[in-house]
């Protein structure tokens, strides 16, 4: 079942266009997410290693007998190079219309990341923040070990299909001040949950 259409997507569709029209460059979306997330983070000290980029990275799983490629369009970086969390955004509002294309791009690109860190914990918050237009969008994947044994083509016999789950919330409107005072605490913490993770993990290994 599809989520509730976002409050740009009720507007009539020979209207959208008019009311919505597409930016003129998906770029321009791509780093007004970034410098806005960057700027949440900018004034903590105990944030030392984790930073928002525009790095396109690329993602290729390979299978037994293929492999595809999934880009994103930023990401939550480590301080190595390693997501913590994958940025995608488009120039258009998530409309009915395009909604189940946009959201079928998005889970390739969660496989794609779970597949090719596909030794992490099953706990690791896998997060995709979205910007459509003017509206972000926030996705928490949630799966378990028998999809990732499917990933690995290693499933036992008695285990059930497992599948995974992308749980989208949103829509916050960049335009609206309350809006965004309630997405930057949320924002905020996905960036401090990363900062922990990845300080632990040094101190485990140091």
């Amino acid at each position: 079942m599809l989520p509730p259409p976002t409050p740009a997507a009720q507007v009539p569709e020979e209207l959208q266009r008019l009311m919505f029209p597409p930016t003129k460059d998906e770029q321009i979306v791509n780093t007004a997410l970034v410098v806005f997330l960057n700027a949440l983070t900018i004034h903590f000290p105990l944030i030392k290693r984790c930073d928002w980029t525009v790095h396109r990275k690329a993602f290729v799983p390979q299978f037994e007998e293929a492999k595809f490629e999934s880009r994103t369009d930023g990401y939550l970086d480590d301080g190595k190079g390693n997501p913590y969390a994958l940025i995608d955004v488009k120039p258009i509002i998530r409309a009915l219309t395009n909604q189940s294309r946009i959201q079928m791009q998005e889970g390739s690109q969660m496989a794609s990341w779970i597949k090719i860190d596909i030794d992490a914990h099953l706990e690791k918050l896998r997060v995709h923040v979205s910007q459509n237009r003017h509206e972000v969008f926030i996705t928490i994947a949630e799966y378990d070990k028998g999809y990732v044994s499917y990933l690995r083509k290693t499933p036992a016999n008695n285990e059930h299909p497992s599948f995974l789950t992308m749980h989208q919330y949103g829509p916050w409107n960049t335009n609206n001040a309350g809006d965004m005072k309630k997405l930057g605490p949320i924002l905020l913490a996905l960036t401090l949950y990363a900062e922990d993770e990845v300080q632990k993990a040094e101190a485990s290994s140091s």
